[in-house]
């Protein structure tokens, strides 16, 4: 998530930003509703420890 207070934006990646767009929010604009599918790998880590290997 990032604040750019220059542009007055807020910009957010939902799930793993290589595999997501980048989604911007206006602070002037109305935020409004819509649905947004995050994409993500559902691996599986047999042991713990090597989690941030495995990554």
């Amino acid at each position: 998530m990032i604040f750019d207070i220059t542009d007055k934006k807020l910009k957010v990646s939902l799930g793993p930003p290589d595999m997501n767009p980048w989604h911007a929010v206006d602070f002037d604009e109305p935020v409004g509703m819509k649905e947004i599918i995050c994409k993500y790998e559902n691996v599986v880590i047999d042991n713990p420890e090597q989690f941030w290997r495995e990554m």
